[in-house]
């Protein structure tokens, strides 16, 4: 006998953000391989590192554009990689629910100037989920 795990998926209602966005839901993939979710948390990593170096690079040399421009581009490959990985993350149930990485940039950067915090918490109740369904969070 062999057992065959498929992709499992939970609704994320974002109605759990605001109760006017009812019934538009997110099918989150919450057993990815470990590999797949060691791409977000070292691109998140990574993020984070580079805030940091333009932050440095901000308080001791602003005159610095070359490694600015080094770490902007950086930036935007680095969310494109986020993008592609979110994808993959939101499009492993019906046909109807997929994203394209491409729908997930043009979404982001629509609601940046309407509701910024609206895809932060959608990143991150998706990654709840994940770990909920890995058992390394208590369920809510």
């Amino acid at each position: 006998m062999e057992f065959t795990i498929p992709a499992i998926t939970e609704p994320l209602d974002l109605a759990g953000y605001a109760p006017a966005l009812a019934g538009q839901v997110l099918q989150v993939w919450v057993n990815p391989p470990l590999d797949k979710r060691m791409e977000y948390w070292q691109s998140a990593r990574r993020a984070l590192e580079i805030d940091a170096e333009r932050q440095k690079i901000k308080d001791t040399n602003p005159e610095d554009k070359e490694k600015s421009d080094i770490l902007e581009l950086e930036s935007r490959e680095l969310l494109q990689k986020v993008d592609a990985w979110l994808s993959e993350i939101w499009s492993q149930g019906p046909e109807n629910t997929r994203l394209s990485a491409e729908y997930i940039r043009q979404f982001r950067n629509a609601i940046q100037d309407t509701d910024p915090k609206l895809f932060g918490w959608l990143v991150g109740t998706s990654i709840r989920l994940m770990m909920e369904h890995q058992g390394t969070v208590k369920k809510t």
